[in-house]
């Protein structure tokens, strides 16, 4: 049996200043549209366990993880705070059957989220680009991701020949955050 816990902090600091001209046609005047000072801060606490089975041909495990997220998204020019608390889990499972010394297939699935960047929920116009004005989304979706890595290997060490196959699938789930 495997148990695990730990936590990451990260910070993220975004600034998106526009000035516009004053009359002495120096850019001076902070232009409210286009402009914030934006900090978004996550904690995440992980825990979880794992049973793995070790024998002569067959080696397996099953377990996952949960996530405790907690997102503190704060506007520094309009003093806004916005906060977001969610629970994740994180499945995981492996495979491996050992045919003979040279020969092995191994099959392993993980599912994790990923969170949005902070240039993509600051939610402010940016014209950089005339041609495409974005604006960000406070409330933008993580993604889910399941993926399972297949691959199966043979090598014969007499000969010095051998084959490999590896094959990876993902598949992703836009979920909200309550």
């Amino acid at each position: 049996m495997e148990l695990n816990y730990g936590w990451h902090k990260s910070r993220s600091d975004a600034r998106l200043l526009s000035f516009d001209k004053d009359l002495n046609g120096n850019y001076t005047f902070l232009n409210d549209t286009f402009s914030n000072h934006y900090n978004f801060n996550v904690l995440t606490k992980i825990a979880g366990a794992a049973f793995k089975y070790n024998g002569k041909k067959v080696t397996f495990s099953l377990g996952s993880n949960i996530a405790k997220p907690n997102f503190n998204q704060r506007d520094l020019l309009k003093d806004s705070l916005g906060t977001r608390d969610f629970t994740i889990f994180f499945p995981k499972a492996a495979f491996t059957w050992k045919f003979n010394e040279g020969s092995r297939l191994f099959i392993n699935y993980n599912g994790y989220t990923r969170q949005p960047f902070i240039n993509q929920i600051q939610p402010v116009q940016n014209n950089a680009n005339p041609l495409s004005i974005t604006i960000g989304n406070p409330s933008l979706e993580q993604e889910f991701d399941h993926t399972v890595n297949f691959n199966y290997h043979s090598f014969r060490l007499l000969n010095q020949d051998g084959i490999f196959f590896w094959m990876l699938y993902i598949y992703k789930i836009k979920t909200s955050f309550p």
